[in-house]
This record gives structure tokens, sequence and C-alpha cells, in this order.
């Protein structure tokens, strides 16, 4: 059994006019607002109009709107396509076009030239950078005398005992004096 018959058949005086009320909730429930507003005008203006008659209303109108929309935006596309400049043909320059582009050039070149500047100094930043992250893990030391507590550090330039020299890697030396010692923090005082 159909819902809209188990209702009318429950309840006879809820709702007396089927065709009324079918209107009344398509019309509420349409998404589009506009269409939403014309249907409910229809609704208004024509209360014993069926269902389906409505139905119908609304289908035409939003292909209505849809051949609208379409020919809306072939008219844009073709407005724009129209509007284009046209190229000046080569042959027609003047020589005030040929100072206007030589000046062109001149700046273009002038901007190059600030962004070649900028990426060697970003470069330059770059290195540096990381030769200041690794200078503090990595520290070139010389032993000076045959003890191993006097060192003298190439990053401050000073001889200094060692404190708490941890080792994390030797390297092979470049003589039995020269070693390079990774470390994570500082050992001059």
């Amino acid at each position: 059994m159909d819902l809209m018959s188990k209702i009318t058949n429950k309840v006879s005086t809820l709702m007396s006019n089927k065709e009324k009320t079918l209107c009344d909730q398509f019309s509420h429930n349409v998404q589009d607002s506009f269409l939403r507003i014309h249907l409910k005008q229809i609704v208004r203006s024509q209360p014993h109009l069926p269902f389906l008659g409505l139905h119908e209303e609304a289908i035409m109108w939003s292909e209505e709107e849809e051949y609208k929309d379409k020919r809306y935006n072939t008219k844009t596309k073709s407005e724009t396509t129209d509007t284009v400049p046209e190229e000046p043909a080569a042959d027609v320059c003047t020589s005030k076009d040929k100072t206007d582009s030589s000046e062109q050039s001149d700046k273009f070149n002038q901007l190059l030239g600030i962004v070649q500047k900028q990426s060697e100094q970003i470069e330059a930043l770059t290195k540096s950078s990381y030769t200041q992250s690794n200078s503090r893990l990595i520290i070139i030391v010389d032993t000076i005398s045959s003890s191993h507590n006097k060192i003298l550090c190439y990053v401050l330039d000073v001889i200094s005992q060692v404190t708490r020299l941890q080792t994390v890697q030797l390297l092979i030396p470049r003589s039995r004096k020269t070693r390079r010692v990774y470390r994570e923090e500082s050992h001059c005082r």
C-alpha cells in the first residue's frame, strides 16, 4: 500500500486534498530558491493544479534556465574573443617603440642581475649556516705536546684544556699530532 493511502485510511480528515499536499511539499522541498519561489506562486495562483502538472512546470522552468545559461555563456565567450586586441604588424614599429623596447630590455637585464645576486647571496648564507651548524658538531684539534689534555682549538684559536672530551669518532690522522674529533659541545675554556 502507498504511504499516502495508509495515512488517508487512518485519518481521513487530516489530508482532505491529497494533490494540494503533494504540490505544497514538492514546492517547499525544491533546492533551487528561484524555482521554489516560482512553484509556490503557481500553487497559490492555481490551487487545483495536479501534482504532475506542477512537476512538468518545474521541469520546463529548469530547462529554460539551462538554455538561458548556455546562451549567456556563449555570448560572453564570443564577446571575449571579439575584444582581444590584435597584435601590431612587425614592420610598423616606430622609433618610440624601439626606445621603449630597449628601455624594457635594460630594466629586464637589471632585474635579472638583481635576481642573480640574490641567488648568490642565498647560496652563501646557506653555506655559512651549514658550516655554523656543523662547527658545533665537528671540531678540528691539534695536539700540542705528548699530554693529551692540552689542545689547540681551531674554532676559537685558543690553547686550552679538554673538558669532558667525548669522542664520537676519530678519523685517520694526517700526522701523529693532528686528529679530527666529533663532539656535540665546545671543549675549549
